[in-house]
């Protein structure tokens, strides 16, 4: 049986191939997990993302669409009240003429005085 003899220098060399060889596992262990963790991260991002984008593009459409009802109905408005002031002076002109027509309609009417009310 062979009988090895390690030196101080045997075992630090050792040593130091060991725990170079450890580092390395670890490094590419941890670069890996890394690497899982930020993939995972960035997925659950990516996927929040169409999420937010999803409901801008809605939010968007629906302003869109308040903003054209909106429009609308300014302008409707605005033609109702033109009608209604149209409205609001023919019937003003029409009571002026009704108020003419019932003037000019007592003028010609006469009054008889002095009648008893009963025949006795």
């Amino acid at each position: 049986m062979r009988t090895y003899v390690l030196t101080k220098d045997d075992f630090r060399e050792i040593s130091r191939e060991e725990l170079t060889l450890m580092r390395s596992v670890l490094g590419q262990e941890l670069h890996q997990t890394l690497k899982q963790m930020l993939v995972t991260e960035l997925q659950s991002i990516r996927h929040e993302i169409t999420i937010l984008e999803n409901s801008v593009e809605f939010l968007d459409e629906n302003y869109e669409s308040t903003k054209s009802a909106i429009t609308t109905y300014q302008e409707r408005l605005c033609r109702l009240q033109k009608e209604n002031a149209q409205l609001t002076t023919t019937l003003q002109d029409l009571q002026i003429r009704l108020q003419v027509m019932e003037q000019h309609n007592r003028s010609k009417n006469f009054e008889i005085q002095c009648v008893p009310d009963s025949r006795t």
